[in-house]
């Protein structure tokens, strides 16, 4: 076992990848050095490598040359930073690891104060085994190929470029000089955006290298809106169909609806409801079933819906949670229901998407009841977006729940 320095940790890197027979790694960070080129060099003894692309510091050159290879996988985490430094050599019988600070740049092989740790084992052990699934677990929740596109290079280098040159904006200015470049930062309000441009960015949502979670947003909406169409009131349809609309999922329910965790659900939010619509479970309550499907019945399907209704609906809803409507922060709980039968009005607000919502909407903290969420759709039914559009797109009648795709947390971090 030994602890290396930048320098250190190069130099055996080098000599590991000339004369092993395999090599895996997971690095948060590679730029063009002459480690990544001996890598290049030596592509076909790479059995799995992964690269982060988080904040900008991969160079674009890296991501060009290697976003095709079948053995180079690229991860671009959204509620966190992809940060590992792992490299596995693999020898006849022995394996070398080397787990530390050091990222494939400049820095982190030479100039940076860095502090990393060589492991030599049998290429059979327990630690070989451990560390090489978690290089491939890595790489399983990698970017997918169709989101790796041209459009998608071309704009990791604008954001590579533009984060190279504040960085060193901010390297040789003071903190005045720092401030003014801050305010010169122009920012798109959500309210500005076009149809075009709002319709764009939500049809790109990824969620963990999904690339589908827009279609699975539509497929949701379409599928609640039928129901609603169909049976009316909540409470008429199947109980299996109702907790589609809840966002619960039992154990024997079809798996033809698979992404009804869109929108909040409340199944786990809120885990009450889970019991409420078990019909196999002790806790299952028809009266709280009906009860809840009366407040919803409160929202017309068509038509406008004036405070006075949405008020009316609340006052009927949290009650039967057990919930004071003047006093709970329940947005997650009335919103839901909201959002699924009239996606043409109203959001999904809760804690996967706030903290931008609050954003957007310039406030410091989650609206504290319904009148404040009231007045969050008031005001995002300014937008551009929201007043005139394509008319004909799939996304037009549910463009005002649709506000989730940009804002939820996991998925649209670089809108943020």
């Amino acid at each position: 076992m030994n602890l290396l320095n930048a320098e250190q940790l190069h130099k055996h890197l080098l000599e590991d990848l000339e004369n092993c027979d395999s090599y895996s790694f997971a690095i948060a960070w590679v730029t063009n050095n002459d480690y990544y080129q001996s890598i290049y060099e030596n592509i076909e003894k790479v059995e799995t490598g992964v690269i982060g692309l988080n904040l900008y510091n991969t160079a674009p050159q890296v991501l060009e040359e290697c976003c095709d290879l079948s053995n180079i996988h690229f991860r671009q985490d959204k509620m966190s930073v992809f940060h590992p430094k792992i490299h596995v050599f693999k020898f006849d019988k022995n394996a070398h690891i080397y787990i530390g600070s050091s990222n494939l740049t400049f820095g982190g092989l030479a100039k940076n104060t860095e502090l990393n740790l060589k492991i030599e084992t049998l290429i059979n052990s327990d630690l070989s085994s451990k560390v090489l699934n978690e290089i491939r677990n890595f790489a399983n929740e990698a970017l997918s190929a169709e989101i790796l596109n041209e459009k998608f290079i071309e704009e990791y280098q604008k954001k590579y470029s533009a984060t190279v040159d504040f960085n060193l904006k901010v390297k040789n200015a003071d903190i005045d000089n720092i401030q003014e470049a801050l305010n010169d930062v122009e920012e798109q309000s959500i309210l500005e955006l076009s149809w075009n441009e709002y319709a764009e960015r939500i049809s790109n949502e990824v969620y963990y290298g999904n690339s589908h979670a827009f279609e699975q947003r539509l497929n949701l909406l379409d599928k609640c809106q039928t129901l609603f169409k169909q049976y009316g009131s909540l409470k008429s349809m199947p109980l299996e169909d109702q907790r589609i609309i809840v966002g619960v999922t039992l154990a024997g329910d079809k798996d033809y609806y698979s992404y009804r965790g869109w929108f909040g659900p409340l199944g786990e939010g809120i885990k009450k409801t889970k019991g409420i619509y078990n019909s196999k479970g002790e806790k299952f309550n028809q009266q709280a079933i009906d009860e809840i499907s009366d407040a919803v019945d409160t929202i017309p399907l068509e038509g406008d819906i004036d405070f006075e209704t949405f008020e009316e609906y609340v006052n009927k809803l949290l009650p039967v949670f057990g919930w004071n409507p003047k006093t709970s922060e329940a947005s997650a709980l009335y919103s839901r229901f909201l959002v699924l039968k009239r996606p043409d009005c109203f959001i999904a607000l809760n804690g996967g998407n706030e903290d931008t919502i609050n954003y957007y909407y310039s406030t410091s903290s989650a609206p504290k009841n319904y009148a404040d969420y009231w007045n969050l759709i008031q005001w995002l039914k300014q937008a551009k977006w929201f007043i005139s559009g394509d008319t004909s797109s799939s996304a037009w009648k549910y463009r005002m729940a649709l506000v989730d795709s940009l804002t939820y947390s996991y998925t649209n971090q670089d809108y943020l």
